[in-house]
């Protein structure tokens, strides 16, 4: 007789979380005797995948996105939950940062003192890079620094170029930069300056593996998922 195959579930989910989702997902996986196959992108690229019709169980992105998945009728709306924040951050080479600057003047002046910055210019923390750098009068000042990159891939992202010592700094997730050989945080924008990258989570009107989907987000979910989360960069939040 052969063994019945696993439960496969498709996840939708940001690149900015991949080394943390791949690693709380192993032991998911492990504890469920389950698949999660998980496709990531950048966040602006997954609400466009579902309402282009592709296939999938759960999905992660900014929740100003979820609401058009609803109208459409690709996402259940009562399953919509709060995933996690995860601070935009200035990522350097310098092994010898004593403290990570948390300061509006501290980070202007870090930008300002470096001749290339690097950004992924259509993931949300591009966007929220260029929107933080214009609500502080430093759009002009490091427009001439700028170096715009292509999705969350090693070789042509910003913190890949930051390794290879292509560029100065980059602009990432903190999720992101913690992840990444070779770089290290040097600047943490503050709460205040509204640069958070939250990401929330949302079942499909459509799966047909319901069950499975809901335990998954309920082990995401879970509060003991929480100094995981918070060691790779990423705190709980809850929607307003």
């Amino acid at each position: 007789m052969t063994d019945k195959a696993p439960p496969t579930t498709q996840l939708f989910a940001p690149v900015a979380i991949r080394a943390l989702l791949n690693e709380v997902l192993a032991r998911h996986m492990e504890s469920r005797a389950c698949t999660v196959e998980v496709t990531f992108d950048l966040n602006p690229n997954i609400p466009q995948r579902i309402l282009a019709g592709k296939a999938f169980d759960v999905g992660i992105t900014n929740p100003w996105y979820v609401q058009n998945l609803i109208d459409a009728g690709q996402v259940d709306a009562a399953s919509h939950t709060p995933l996690g924040r995860v601070p935009l951050a200035v990522a350097g080479q310098d092994t010898q940062v004593q403290s990570v600057l948390t300061s509006p003047d501290g980070i202007c002046k870090l930008l300002q003192s470096a001749h290339s910055i690097a950004f992924t210019a259509d993931g949300t923390s591009g966007k929220t890079f260029l929107g933080v750098m214009q609500r502080l009068g430093l759009s002009e000042q490091v427009s001439g620094k700028l170096v715009p990159m292509g999705p969350g891939h090693p070789e042509i992202s910003p913190v890949g170029s930051l390794a290879k010592g292509d560029v100065d700094v980059a602009i990432a997730p903190l999720t992101t930069i913690m992840a990444a050989p070779g770089v290290y945080p040097l600047a943490k924008f503050p709460e205040e300056l509204n640069t958070d990258i939250r990401m929330s989570m949302f079942l499909s009107s459509a799966s047909a593996k319901k069950q499975h989907a809901i335990d998954l987000m309920r082990f995401l979910s879970d509060p003991a998922r929480d100094s995981d989360f918070a060691a790779r960069g990423m705190e709980r939040f809850a929607f307003d």
